[in-house]
């Protein structure tokens, strides 16, 4: 009597990725900017294309274009949600300020914080020109009215000396996006300690634009 060969065990199947769930398309947009984000990170505009976002998020371009049509829109959703955050902080700060004599420092370092604490998101929001342009969301003009609304609040309460509000803010945000950028362009630079210079940089800011106490 003869045996039959024992029957080896089918082989198992590559594991497929299932498609979420109806109901979880903010968390796949989160993931798709996470992805943008990080590619643009590491090979600036011209590495976050959509074969590659799509690749690294585990979809289909088909499935990406379900989301965003192409790659700006996709990278201007980044810049909208840092925005959103920046907008959010400058609001926050001015909160949790202990005086209203004390919301225009709380703003300043806001704004810096916000900057070098995400340096991608900066340098896309506001030094993508470099590379190729990403269009100003509207968030980002309402991040900047924000601002200007809070010097012009401070001008009227006589803690800043009298100015245009809209040239004051535009100049003090100019002072600041220096600081910012050159940290985050040039980080082999041998700068001063992060903490002193923001501290230095704020200080000057706040003497320079106080209100003088024989203005009216």
């Amino acid at each position: 009597m003869t045996t039959s060969p024992a029957r080896r065990p089918p082989a198992p199947r590559p594991p497929t990725r299932t498609r979420k769930p109806r109901g979880q398309g903010h968390e796949r947009v989160e993931e798709i900017l996470d992805a943008a984000k990080a590619l643009y990170g590491e090979g600036g505009h011209a590495a976050a294309t959509t074969r590659r976002i799509a690749a690294r998020v585990g979809v289909s371009q088909t499935a990406l274009y379900t989301h965003f049509p192409d790659r700006d829109s996709i990278l201007e959703a980044v810049c909208e949600r840092a925005f959103r955050d920046l907008d959010d902080r400058l609001l926050a700060a001015e909160s949790a300020a202990p005086s209203r004599a004390g919301v225009f420092r709380a703003v300043l370092r806001a704004y810096l914080d916000f900057a070098l604490s995400v340096p991608v998101e900066y340098d896309l929001m506001f030094m993508s020109h470099r590379q190729a342009p990403v269009r100003l969301p509207a968030v980002g003009l309402h991040a900047f009215e924000r601002f200007r609304g809070q010097v012009a609040a401070l001008i009227a309460e006589g803690h800043l000396r009298p100015g245009d509000p809209g040239t004051v803010a535009q100049a003090i945000w100019a002072a600041l996006h220096g600081l910012a950028a050159l940290q985050i362009a040039r980080p082999g630079f041998p700068w001063a300690d992060r903490g002193v210079l923001v501290d230095t940089l704020v200080d000057g800011l706040a003497r320079g634009f106080a209100a003088d106490p024989g203005d009216p």
